[in-house]
């Protein structure tokens, strides 16, 4: 696969999704469902996200896997739109919570706990290549529905997540004032980020993982020579 600007700049795309979500509700008749059902129509959602792209998702397949009428489906959700972000939002947590674990067994060190979220990510996604859905997330993001929600607050900026990281991370190892750490995490973050949509769009390659360490040593020791 040819790698280009466009398709790179798919991260962003991604970073502005899934850290934006938060907040997206089907209607309540959703809710009146028994749990058996609505499952049955998030996983045929999640089954047919992973199939194709977002673009080309058919809410007809959709509805024909999960058994329902065509008409029932608006009476729960509003689009198709609001489905993808519902079932993203219903991973956001997870999400959070794999992030704050990954530092604390790294003992505060934040740099090394993102690093090792990077592998997680990458090795769940091999284990279950059956599984397409994540690996569409991270790499079909060339839609506009981030003008939706970009409202938002990202979850990574709340301050309930902000108060967990800051509590989590061992301040003594960095040189950047309390405050300026999160900021820090956030830029590697946003490289983490990057190099997994490297990764599959290279067909996982090695070596990808290299390039991405580089970058995060970049992070890490800075540009610029100690003054004598």
């Amino acid at each position: 696969m040819v790698l280009t600007y466009d398709k790179v700049s798919s991260y962003n795309e991604w970073y502005v999704t899934t850290c934006h979500i938060g907040g997206v509700m089907p209607s309540q008749t959703f809710f009146h469902l028994t749990k058996e059902k609505q499952e049955m129509l998030l996983q045929a959602a999640k089954k047919e996200f992973g199939r194709v792209s977002y673009a080309e998702a058919s809410i007809n397949r959709i509805i024909r896997d999960s058994n329902i009428a065509r008409g029932s489906f608006y009476l729960y959700f509003e689009d198709k739109e609001d489905l993808y972000f519902y079932l993203l939002d219903s991973y956001k947590e997870k999400y959070l919570d794999a992030i704050i674990e990954e530092i604390v067994q790294k003992k505060g060190d934040f740099l090394k706990g993102v690093i090792s979220l990077y592998d997680r990510i990458v090795a769940y996604c091999k284990k279950n290549q059956d599984d397409n859905f994540f690996r569409n997330v991270f790499l079909n993001m060339r839609y506009s529905m981030e003008k939706k929600y970009k409202a938002k607050e990202p979850p990574i900026l709340e301050k309930g997540f902000r108060s967990r990281f800051l509590k989590a991370v061992d301040a003594n190892l960095y040189r950047l004032a309390q405050e300026d750490l999160f900021e820090a995490f956030a830029l590697a973050m946003m490289i983490t980020m990057s190099a997994v949509v490297y990764r599959f769009m290279n067909d996982g390659k090695e070596d990808e993982r290299n390039c991405y360490l580089k970058r995060m040593s970049i992070l890490q020791y800075g540009i610029y020579r100690e003054k004598e």
